[in-house]
């Protein structure tokens, strides 16, 4: 059985004042939706958990995910990378190093 994990995929909404743009424009609301679907459909609802959060503090490199209870960060996540992410991450508990990024406290990067 795998560790109970909770997914938080930034969906904030920041303006464009700062040039970078935010998680929501680029589509982490919908990724959190497919990231959920696809836990459903391996029948994983009771040991992972999908949410929509607000900001990660990592504008440029969204969409963002953070993975708990790992503390694990993902940037620049697509839709292209939610299987590797789920069967890699959270089925068997290996990060994926390609995805992951080292935060850095107090570091806010519009």
């Amino acid at each position: 059985m795998i560790e109970k994990r909770q997914v938080f995929v930034c969906g904030s909404y920041k303006p464009r004042i700062h040039g970078g743009g935010c998680c929501s424009d680029r589509g982490g609301e919908r990724l959190a939706d497919e990231l959920q679907k696809l836990v459903e459909e391996k029948g994983l609802t009771s040991q992972v958990s999908v949410k929509v959060s607000g900001c990660l503090r990592n504008c440029r490199s969204g969409v963002n995910m953070k993975i708990l209870p790992d503390n694990t960060l993902y940037a620049k996540v697509t839709t292209a990378d939610l299987t590797r992410i789920l069967d890699q991450h959270l089925i068997k508990g290996r990060v994926v190093k390609s995805l992951e990024v080292k935060e850095v406290p107090g570091f806010f990067s519009y």
